[in-house]
């Protein structure tokens, strides 16, 4: 993944319910005005997705990173824990 002329990546977190008993975490990369998939898990639970799964998932992507682009990561209030905070925070 790179970013055309020193421009900052912008990477979302969401999680979509895809059926009953199921939903999916993903990380999109904003390209434009559009948000394209990257990554992304698929859980058996009844609500939200906590957050060593979170961790995993953004572990993944972050890992094929270069450590010199820029990166913004965007999530809704629902991602604003502390944990999430102290991921964001030792990956740059």
């Amino acid at each position: 993944m790179s970013c055309y002329k020193g421009q900052v990546a912008v990477l979302m977190l969401d999680q979509s319910k895809i059926t009953d008993g199921f939903e999916c975490l993903m990380v999109s990369i904003k390209i434009g005005e559009r948000a394209i998939p990257i990554a992304w898990r698929i859980v058996e639970t009844e609500g939200s997705i906590g957050f060593p799964i979170q961790e995993q998932l953004l572990s993944q992507v972050f890992d094929t990173i270069p450590s010199e682009a820029q990166i913004m990561l965007t999530a809704d209030r629902f991602y604003g824990t502390i944990s999430i905070e102290f991921f964001r925070n030792s990956t740059q």
